[in-house]
């Protein structure tokens, strides 16, 4: 995708889109002077080509990191020790695994399926919903592990090298993107034929699809090192044309035709990653029509007149997917904001929509009322939802979601509270 191409996205202001004022997110949250308006003057800006962070917010940040904003401080020591414990991390790849796929190639990623366990009595692999198998952490057999760590180390040197400027961080974070996506001895296939198997069941799923969602991660951090030296155009460019690849895929596969069809959060997780990849790799109108298709095919089709996801509720983490497929839709409405389709303001002839959606979890993630169906573990209410409610506050500012907000964010660390500022979720 060209830079013209986003004209009208986060960077500004596009006619029947909601604005996306400085700083409207967590005024009420931080102690940054930065995020107050009160502090350096940084000057208006279209700030970075990320499809779901938050441009304006990270050129106020670069800014004041720039001019040595005091408030901002606390923050960047937290990050700049994370990316440099991050530079001596890697290289991760997924040609490291020692046992193959079936397809017999050690470039295809593969993963197991986290809630099915060996069967006691020697058969295939069986079923407990909701219960993860460490196996799955396995880096002899599997590369969600290195995957993780791959995007969590991206991230943070990526995010470290644009608000201080210091090479070595996009340097670092440059050769891990190389080992993963560009280099042909190591790199993976843009595929993910092979994500969340099932010993013992072979046949074809689209399950697994939704570990590739952490690579929206990647294609953001990617475009925070657009400054560097050190990343070339010949970089982007093989890196745009293996996102649009992967898009390709998604669409076409037998695998993703499945997961496509998914009427959970798997389906909606489906969509975020073609529009996506597809914004990325410079395909517009591919991104354009999922968007759009989502307003009745998962906005309809998920959400109850009340704003209940009954599909979630059916699961033995009712309040984890209940957040997770919000989760998901609100990154496929800031998506939707590059490309002029508006999810926010959608509703249903049922009444479902994004606000009811959010208004029915409100008193749960609040403690006003207790979760009444099944939840077999432990809810971290800002990890799970903060950045929800973080871009609900600016989609329907009359909602007082920032006051929940708000509750959530006042005891997280001062990067975890620039991060949702950003538009970063928690790791």
């Amino acid at each position: 995708m060209d830079d013209g191409a986003r004209a009208g996205g986060r960077g500004g202001n596009t006619p029947g889109m909601l604005p996306r004022p400085l700083g409207w997110r967590v005024v009420i949250l931080l102690p940054l002077v930065l995020l107050l308006g009160g502090g350096v003057p940084v000057p208006a800006q279209a700030g970075p080509a990320v499809l779901l962070l938050d441009p304006a917010a990270l050129s106020a940040a670069q800014a004041a990191a720039a001019a040595g904003d005091p408030a901002l401080q606390p923050a960047l020591q937290l990050l700049r020790a994370r990316a440099d414990q991050a530079l001596g991390d890697g290289p991760f790849t997924v040609t490291a695994k020692t046992q193959p796929p079936p397809s017999g190639d050690v470039h295809d990623y593969t993963s197991l399926s986290i809630y099915w366990w060996p069967d006691p009595q020697g058969g295939p692999y069986v079923q407990r919903d909701g219960v993860r198998n460490p196996e799955a952490d396995d880096a002899t057999r599997y590369d969600a592990a290195a995957a993780s760590k791959l995007t969590g180390d991206v991230e943070s040197l990526a995010l470290a090298y644009f608000l201080t400027g210091h090479t070595e961080y996009a340097h670092h974070a440059v050769d891990l993107l190389h080992g993963w996506f560009v280099d042909p001895a190591t790199c993976m296939h843009p595929n993910l034929t092979y994500a969340q198997l099932i010993p013992g069941r072979q046949q074809v799923r689209g399950i697994g699809i939704i570990e590739g969602r952490r690579f929206t991660r990647i294609v953001d951090s990617i475009s925070l090192l657009d400054g560097c030296s050190c990343f070339s155009a010949a970089d982007r460019q093989a890196l745009r044309q293996w996102f649009g690849a992967l898009a390709d895929w998604l669409r076409s596969s037998r695998n993703g035709q499945l997961e496509a069809a998914a009427a959970n959060n798997h389906g909606v997780w489906y969509d975020v990653q073609v529009a996506d990849f597809a914004l990325f790799g410079g395909d517009t109108e591919t991104a354009r029509q999922v968007v759009a298709a989502a307003r009745e095919r998962r906005i309809a089709d998920q959400i109850a007149p009340d704003g209940s996801l009954p599909r979630e509720l059916a699961r033995t983490r009712s309040l984890h997917y209940s957040n997770f497929d919000l989760q998901a839709f609100a990154e496929l409405a800031t998506l939707g904001q590059q490309v002029d389709v508006d999810l926010w303001g959608y509703q249903a002839p049922t009444g479902a929509s994004l606000r009811a959606a959010l208004d029915f979890l409100v008193p749960y993630l609040s403690g006003a009322q207790t979760w009444p169906y099944d939840e077999i573990t432990q809810v971290d209410a800002f990890a799970e939802a903060g950045q929800t409610l973080n871009r609900a506050s600016q989609a329907y500012p009359d909602a007082g979601y920032q006051d929940l907000l708000a509750q959530l964010a006042a005891d997280q660390s001062p990067l975890d509270q620039l991060r949702l500022h950003l538009g970063l979720w928690p790791d």
